[in-house]
């Protein structure tokens, strides 16, 4: 599996293709890959990206601060309603 931009990957997370390890995975590499996606839609790729780096999946780990794959998936859905309008 290999991603080459966000909209395929955020695209797969939300219709539950991927996992949410795999999303933050990828999310990660694609920063370096796909910027000027990145940069176009920065102010909400940005908080996306805050959500990808709070994400936990132990929840035994998991503090305050951090956050689990339901809030995750929804944080990227609300990205998508807001670039794809």
């Amino acid at each position: 599996m290999n991603y080459n931009n966000f909209l395929a990957l955020m695209k797969d997370f939300i219709n539950d293709k991927i996992d949410a390890d795999t999303f933050q995975t990828y999310f990660f590499r694609l920063l370096h890959k796909d910027d000027v996606f990145f940069n176009n839609y920065y102010d909400v790729m940005q908080s996306l990206f805050y959500d990808v780096e709070e994400y936990c999946p132990n929840k035994e780990l998991r503090n305050a601060d951090e956050i689990d794959e339901i809030a995750l998936k929804n944080s990227t859905i609300n990205a998508l309603n807001q670039i794809e309008l």
